[in-house]
């Protein structure tokens, strides 16, 4: 969460939105995913992985949207389609020596992820 807020607070900059406003005016048929991995780029907006974080620049590029910095490009249509739940080909197999409650797990415990290492791991992106 405190790298979104980084995101909107460096996009809220009066130099920020000057760039912003010219990568608009630059890539006129660009839609807004592409438009948010332009700036990703330009402001070097990546995660642990070292990809773009797309979304947190999607968001707060559409937070700070308004006549005076920026208009975005209109939303494309949204698919009305939804994906459909994965299935495996088969029935999961039942556990194997697997207590009933998981208090009596030995050696159960939880983890504060907080290391770039954990993240990358834990985190699926």
């Amino acid at each position: 969460m405190q790298m979104q807020n980084n995101t909107k607070q460096k996009l809220s900059e009066a130099d920020s939105i000057r760039i912003v406003r010219h990568m608009i005016y630059d890539n006129p048929s660009s839609n807004r995913t592409e438009i948010s991995r332009l700036v990703c780029e330009h402001f070097d907006f990546h995660n642990a992985k070292d990809k773009p974080q797309q979304s947190g620049c999607l968001k707060a590029l559409r937070e700070l949207e308004n006549p005076e910095h920026f208009i975005l490009p209109a939303l494309c249509s949204i698919s009305q389609h939804k994906a459909a739940p994965k299935r495996l080909d088969q029935a999961v197999p039942f556990p194997i020596d697997v207590p009933l409650k998981a208090g009596n797990i030995i050696g159960l415990k939880l983890v504060q992820v907080s290391s770039l290492e954990q993240i990358a791991i834990w985190n699926n992106s």
